[in-house]
């Protein structure tokens, strides 16, 4: 447990680290201070605080920087609240009433807002039904060795595939076995479907392979579905001056593997995710933080969206951005996907 004087240097050294992106002196923590202390009794808190873990020394400074461990602390216990103000509230709710009810449209919107609204770069995942459910399949005879799988789910949505055929099947072979799937699948999500494989063989255990992908691919975001804004805003921050970390990085953003292992626990849980440095499971981003929160609605669709940048990020900011904005897309994702009556 940290004393309250070595959090409140932690404090300042946090904030001060994150607008000047220089190490901090303990002659400049002293002058901040609330209290006044002596820069020799600063030295030796910041010294206490070295020790434990919370900041550290660059090689090339006598100053001190966040650690990954003092960058968690702050979040969890010293970071003030920090509201966006009515009138930016106000730009961003009237951007996205703009293109009302346009999906494309909004997502990519979403990731514009946050990469200018925290000038770090933005992601999005486009948003995914959720507990799709099928109505019907039928399968359609095209030529005499292939078929047209057409597979209608709640929500509008709507599948088709084709497929081969062998054998002597007819259309009154494919009608027969796709009532039996409707008869034995109707009205069940995946789970259901996939409960119902055993029951399957030939041809039609083909039919419902080819369902259960589909519902899976609708149900499961891929790195085609995230959508990326804002790589200049990193591009400009001192943290990648270096033409090899942009490298790594720009690999890393563009294929969407920063958000590997983490889709599935941002989305299974409410509230705003931070993933500081070393945290993250890539060790391409241990450099970097990610902020993420679900948006979406149970029952309807949900999706990921969130903002990546330097460890050095103001986060009390940046969350209040990324909460800000999944409120707008839960509206959005009601008006779109709501349940059908």
């Amino acid at each position: 447990m940290l004393t309250d004087r070595r959090r409140d240097i932690l404090k300042l050294i946090v904030e001060d680290y994150v607008s000047s992106a220089l190490p901090v002196s303990s002659e400049s923590i002293a002058r901040k201070m609330l209290v006044p202390v002596s820069s020799a009794t600063v030295r030796n808190e910041m010294a206490a605080l070295e020790d434990e873990g919370y900041i550290e020394q660059p090689h090339t400074s006598a100053g001190r920087v966040p650690s990954d461990r003092g960058y968690r602390y702050f979040v969890e216990f010293l970071m003030p609240e920090d509201r966006l103000t009515a009138d930016e509230e106000r730009m961003i709710t009237h951007q996205f009433y703009q293109v009302h009810l346009d999906t494309d449209q909004w997502v990519r919107l979403a990731a514009a807002v946050l990469a200018r609204a925290a000038m770090n770069a933005a992601v999005i995942t486009v948003p995914k039904v959720l507990d799709v459910k099928l109505k019907h399949v039928q399968i359609v005879q095209v030529q005499s060795r292939l078929a047209l799988l057409v597979m209608v789910f709640d929500r509008g949505l709507l599948r088709q595939r084709f497929l081969g055929l062998e054998g002597d099947l007819a259309q009154e072979d494919l009608t027969r076995i796709a009532n039996r799937i409707n008869a034995e699948c109707g009205g069940r999500n995946l789970r259901g479907v996939k409960r119902k494989l055993a029951q399957f063989s030939g041809f039609e255990r083909e039919v419902i392979d080819q369902l259960v992908a589909e519902m899976r691919e609708v149900e499961t975001p891929t790195p085609e579905q995230i959508v990326r804004d804002g790589m200049l805003n990193i591009m400009a921050q001192p943290e990648f001056a270096q033409t090899e970390r942009v490298r790594q990085f720009l690999s890393i953003f563009e294929s969407g593997r920063m958000l590997e292992g983490v889709l599935a626990e941002v989305l299974a849980n409410e509230g705003v995710r931070v993933i500081i440095g070393s945290e993250n499971k890539s060790d391409d981003m241990r450099q970097c933080s990610v902020v993420l929160s679900r948006y979406g609605r149970d029952g309807e669709a949900e999706g990921v969206l969130g903002i990546v940048g330097p460890r050095r990020m103001p986060y009390s900011r940046v969350i209040s951005t990324v909460r800000y904005t999944a409120s707008i897309l839960e509206d959005l994702i009601h008006a779109v996907y709501g349940s059908e009556d």
